[in-house]
């Protein structure tokens, strides 16, 4: 597989590892960095994917592989205000908040108040310097080094991100809002954040990630989460991308789901030149439960690629994923969902809808749904629609005197609303409705 991948620029970051392990202050001993010397190693080996490679094959990531981004340094007091990350809150949340700049811990920009006791919500870097054996029983134990690309960057250059572990029986009723601000500099740069979430017996958390620009301008960013949960956990996602239009944002998220568990992921994608969202997860034992709900909304030439996948190893497991996209101008979609269904997963019951409106006709989305079953007794189903607004309701809001570019945005907002609505909490809902209206106003008028 190796012959399908594009060396690039990868000598780039090679001669960069030598600039991050030169300010790792002694670190470069420890088990986490011979973690990161492997990885790098595997990253040199792969290179980038290509269209050649079956799960790039409708995106091209040449122009990212154009820019030499520089690795972020570490966040120094000042840089952003409070006032600067307000427009990036939602007010009336009672929740505890992490800031990170450029993927680096601003503690005098975060709050962790009123954490409940044994609950740990920290800075990755912080546990990895003060309690690595917190970390090292799962980290960079199921998001793979070995033969994903960006992975493997991302944990090479591993420094800092959030690490959450919720004990046994523990429930956070406020949930836990990570926000992840770049700041674009005439050097571009690129960050790495790494979260790693631990969900013990029968807890139940929630945790928002937000992606934001503090301006426009060019940046990368490589993030990868690590979630595990217990026997009848409960974790529930909320993640909302509103970077800068000339951005880039890979992201691969990995959840492990042990018996009656429950993971629900909230995909949100409104910014970034290119993204690209890899979200997955695998049931290791029975009665385990998936829901994945994603939307996504691109003008200009935006180009938006969300592969998941829902591994259905064992019996008497039910998933269910809805994705709606609306692509405008010459922007681009991608959407490729893989339900797999071992041969001992019976009594499994799965579903998954992907419904994309083009509002332009240059506009494409490539949308590939999938099953793989190698089990009898299951029920599982798939489907795609691809189209264009309903005419028909067009037709009588116009005919009661609704002026026709508000017509539009109505029937567009009505369409990505079945996603946003299952948001259970109404600030960050209202916020992302908010956010996505902004969208829709910049949608070019028919």
């Amino acid at each position: 597989m190796k012959n399908i991948f594009n060396k690039g620029n990868t000598d780039w970051y090679t001669d960069a590892f030598k600039a991050f392990e030169d300010r790792l202050n002694g670190q470069t001993s420890s088990e986490i960095h011979k973690l990161r010397k492997k990885s790098l190693r595997s990253f040199q080996e792969l290179g980038y994917p290509t269209t050649k490679h079956e799960e790039w094959r409708y995106t091209n990531i040449s122009s990212l592989i154009d820019n030499n981004f520089e690795i972020s340094e570490p966040y120094l007091s000042g840089e952003l205000s409070q006032k600067d990350i307000e427009k990036f809150q939602f007010h009336g949340l009672e929740s505890r908040c992490l800031v990170f700049v450029n993927g680096h811990f601003a503690s005098e920009l975060s709050n962790t108040k009123d954490i409940t006791e044994n609950v740990e919500i920290l800075s990755l870097q912080k546990t990895i310097d003060q309690n690595p054996d917190l970390v090292s029983p799962h980290f960079a134990k199921y998001a793979s080094i070995n033969d994903q690309s960006f992975i493997s960057l991302n944990t090479a250059f591993l420094q800092d991100g959030t690490f959450i572990n919720i004990p046994e029986s523990v429930r956070l009723e406020k949930p836990v809002h990570l926000l992840y601000i770049s700041v674009p500099d005439v050097r571009p740069k690129a960050s790495f954040p790494r979260n790693l979430i631990i969900a013990g017996r029968s807890s139940e958390m929630t945790f928002i990630e937000t992606f934001a620009a503090h301006k426009e301008g060019i940046y990368f960013t490589d993030t990868v989460s690590e979630i595990v949960l217990h026997e009848n956990s409960k974790v529930e996602r909320i993640k909302i991308q509103i970077e800068s239009d000339q951005a880039y944002h890979i992201a691969a998220l990995q959840a492990i789901q042990e018996r009656d568990s429950r993971f629900i992921d909230h995909n949100i994608t409104l910014g970034g030149a290119l993204t690209r969202n890899d979200i997955n997860s695998e049931f290791r034992a029975e009665n385990g439960f998936c829901e994945l709900y994603g939307m996504y909304s691109g003008n200009q030439k935006q180009h938006i690629d969300n592969h998941t996948t829902i591994d259905h190893a064992k019996p008497h497991c039910e998933s269910n994923e809805l994705y709606k996209g609306i692509l405008d101008e010459k922007a681009e979609g991608v959407f490729n969902g893989k339900i797999f269904v071992r041969p001992d997963a019976q009594k499994t019951n799965a579903i998954q809808s992907n419904n994309c409106i083009l509002l332009s006709d240059q506009a494409t989305i490539d949308t590939k749904p999938q099953l793989e079953i190698f089990a009898d007794d299951v029920k599982c189903t798939h489907g795609a629609t691809i189209g264009q607004l309903n005419e028909d309701a067009y037709f009588y809001m116009r005919a009661r005197g609704i002026e026709k570019s508000n017509a539009r945005k109505l029937l567009i907002f009505a369409f990505a609303s079945e996603v946003v609505e299952k948001i259970k909490f109404d600030p960050v809902r209202e916020k992302v409705l908010e956010w996505f209206a902004e969208k829709l106003h910049a949608l070019k008028p028919e």
